[in-house]
């Protein structure tokens, strides 16, 4: 059993925020996430029309899946009540009802990214090179805007300044 409150010391102890994530945290925590759907996925026998392979591609199904994580993570805590595991289910429930409807909103079926079986989807590459590719290109992007912040915040160098008019 878990510290109470810790979450079992694994991502997310906290809900995630895409938006201030530095690279280094966007790129675990696009690990982490990637592994807990995985588990998801085969645990609940998610079809493709829910939840494809191309999902980190999607924003809509990141941060549904990402919300859906933290709440998983919340109601398993060892400080939860003891009807946390069915509050989790409920709410599984209604966001596979809107995953759903992102997927059909994004035109993703189930033949152009998954083989039939479901439970096959988290070890077949195309899954994972998706993944590579995307979370990759988010740390990058993140690293870049941090280093043109620094360098937009940094005064000029001795010397450079121009004198007033």
């Amino acid at each position: 059993m878990s510290e109470p409150g810790t979450y079992g010391g694994a991502l997310p102890a906290v809900p995630v925020d895409w938006r201030g994530l530095s690279g280094d945290e966007a790129w675990r925590t696009w690990h982490e996430l990637a592994e807990w759907t995985s588990w998801l996925v085969v645990r609940f026998n998610i079809a493709a029309t829910t939840i494809p392979p191309c999902w980190p591609r999607h924003t809509r199904l990141v941060e549904e899946l990402t919300a859906l994580w933290s709440a998983h993570q919340l109601w398993y805590d060892d400080a939860s009540p003891a009807t946390g595991p069915l509050t989790w289910l409920r709410e599984l429930e209604w966001a596979l009802a809107r995953l759903r409807a992102a997927v059909s909103d994004a035109g993703c079926t189930a033949r152009e990214h998954l083989s039939p079986r479901t439970e096959t989807w988290p070890t077949e590459p195309a899954a994972a090179e998706v993944l590579a590719e995307v979370a990759g290109a988010d740390a990058r992007a993140r690293e870049q805007a941090q280093i043109t912040a620094a360098l937009a915040a940094a005064p000029p160098p001795a010397g450079d300044e121009t004198p007033p008019a």
